[in-house]
């Protein structure tokens, strides 16, 4: 597998990180987006990783890293979408509409912009089919109140990923649900408080 190129989109913190750092150990190439440069992130640097800043709130942000990750890795295996956030947290009617509809944007349309942006450079001569991997998380079972725009979107996401894996029979793609891992978007819960 040491011949595998991947990228992960937010690389400098959380899953991401521990993805990179555990790829490029194991002598995978390793490109990716970060929103903050971080110590972390310098240290994935140090072992061969190559990152492109990418803000997923700005839609040139992210048309830029697109672009300038095409020029970094001209065929990828493996594309991990980790951005998300649970923000704004509370009644959906007491929510800033708008940032209920940037949060959508980071936990679904975006990573659809990114994903429609680096498909066509995706390694179809390898042994194994390309992979897209995003992640769902708790609430898309249930009514999670005051996480409304958080539970849609990855509701959305999943079903995102089945259309596409049976559109596109040439990649897999997969939603993963890792359960309770301790990441800055379990911290906004936290930093909300009772609300």
């Amino acid at each position: 597998m040491s011949s595998y190129n991947a990228i992960i989109i937010s690389v400098s913190s959380d899953i991401g990180l521990a993805l990179a750092e555990h790829w490029l150990d194991a002598g995978i190439s390793v490109f990716g987006t970060f929103r903050n440069a971080s110590p972390a992130l310098k240290n994935l640097e140090e072992k061969g990783g190559v990152f492109v800043h990418c803000n997923l709130t700005d839609e040139k942000s992210s048309t830029e890293a697109c672009r300038n990750l095409t020029k970094l890795c001209s065929s990828w295996d493996i594309l991990v979408l980790c951005a998300g956030t649970t923000e704004p947290i509370g009644p959906f009617i007491k929510s800033p509409f708008l940032a209920w509809r940037e949060s959508i944007g980071i936990n679904f349309t975006e990573q659809l912009g990114i994903i429609h942006s680096l498909l066509p450079n995706r390694n179809l001569k390898g042994d194994r089919k390309p992979l897209v991997l995003t992640f769902a998380g708790g609430g898309t079972n249930n009514a999670n109140i005051n996480y409304s725009a958080y539970t849609v979107s990855k509701i959305a996401l999943i079903k995102m990923m089945e259309l596409l894996d049976a559109e596109i029979t040439d990649t897999r793609f997969t939603i993963a649900g890792p359960g309770w891992v301790k990441t800055k978007i379990h911290n906004e819960t936290l930093n909300a408080g009772n609300k």
